[in-house]
Order: structure tokens, then sequence, then C-alpha cells
């Protein structure tokens, strides 16, 4: 990060939270060893203090993608 900030900058979705945006979904497992899950709570935290949609899933227990009954429960709350 500290040799191109604004490359991270440029790649962070919450960098480009705004009233318009169009709404979202956000599910992130809760034992993500790749994305800190913080990073999904304050973007949907974010987004919603800028006036935009969004809803969050938290998966517990599971990681950076998920099969079985957290898969069919997420893909559930995806078409619905």
């Amino acid at each position: 990060y500290s040799e191109k900030p604004d490359l991270h900058l440029k790649a962070s979705p919450i960098h480009y939270v705004h009233k318009k945006a169009p709404p979202f979904l956000v599910i992130h497992g809760d034992k993500d060893w790749i994305v800190p899950v913080n990073q999904s709570r304050n973007f949907v935290k974010q987004l919603k203090e800028e006036g935009g949609t969004a809803e969050y899933l938290e998966v517990p227990g599971e990681g950076h993608g998920w099969s079985g009954l957290a898969g069919s429960k997420t893909t559930t709350a995806t078409i619905n």
C-alpha cells in the first residue's frame, strides 16, 4: 500500500460509494482469511450513511467462498 496508495484507492470499492450507487447485496463469511470481514461491514455502513441501499448477510463459520447449506442459503438470499 505505501508504495502506490493511489492504485489502492482506485481499486477499493469503498472509494466509489455515493448515494446514487446501485443497490448492493453483500455476503461475507465471518471466517474469511483473504478479505477481512470488516471491509464488507464498513462498505455497507458507509453506503447506507451516504443514502445508498445495501443488504448485508454475514455467513457464520464460513471463509472465502462456501458450499453446502451456507451456499444454499446465500443463493436463496441472492435470488430473493
